[in-house]
């Protein structure tokens, strides 16, 4: 179950980032193309923009949906750990360990689904959440 899981999220965790790049990719290149093309110069609140728009992603998603675009592709779900919808602190606290502790040793917070009886990560343990298969 754990494997399976953790495959899952992997997965996930993959197409969420390739989002996020189109996010990044597609201004980027239009700005380049507008400038080059029509002389119009790329806002330079772009990076700005990214920098709020990626935590909002992470965060927003899951609360209002229960999932990122890349969970509810793989059949995820984000639930607290009774069950029932997350709430607004559980996303922003499971966001922010995510990035900055799970993230920050070597991604060992998200192979401790390995460890942990409940195939939890460290954002999941802090957050009171978990990652569940969302039934069909």
């Amino acid at each position: 179950m754990a494997s399976n899981l953790f495959e899952k999220r992997f997965i996930a965790i993959m197409i969420d980032i390739l989002v996020i790049s189109l996010w990044f990719f597609i201004p980027v290149v239009g700005g380049v193309i507008l400038n080059e093309e029509y002389g119009i110069e790329l806002p330079t609140s772009i990076p700005a923009f990214l920098v709020i728009c990626i935590p909002l992603y992470f965060i927003y998603a899951p609360y209002f949906y229960g999932h990122t675009f890349g969970k509810k592709w793989m059949g995820l779900t984000i639930v607290r750990e009774d069950g029932k919808k997350i709430a607004h602190w559980q996303a922003w606290v499971r966001y922010f360990i995510s990035v900055t502790i799970s993230n920050g040793f070597f991604c060992l917070g998200y192979f401790w689904v390995f460890v942990d009886k409940k195939h939890r990560t460290w954002h999941d343990i802090v957050s009171k959440t978990k990652v569940v298969l969302i039934k069909k």
